[in-house]
């Protein structure tokens, strides 16, 4: 799996990831080890060639909340 992890700073809206993946669907973001999306409002704009991109949040996670973005796919 791939996955890079972030400590929020409460000001910080915008995290980079940079490892490959195939379609939006594919990235996940855990806060606090949680991957309710219900939890926290967020986008993710990926790089032109899907070899990354940046998660935008629509508020900035709260100081110390950690961040974990995350490629998940499915192989059928």
């Amino acid at each position: 799996m791939y996955k890079i992890s972030y400590v929020a700073d409460g000001a910080t809206t915008e995290y980079a990831f940079s490892f490959p993946f195939f379609q939006v669907a594919d990235i996940h973001v855990a806060i606090n080890n949680s991957v309710d999306d219900s939890i926290v409002n967020y986008s993710v704009q990926p790089n032109e060639d899907f070899s990354g991109g940046t998660i935008v949040f629509d508020d900035a996670p709260i100081a110390d909340t950690k961040i974990d973005i995350f490629r998940q796919i499915s192989l059928n």
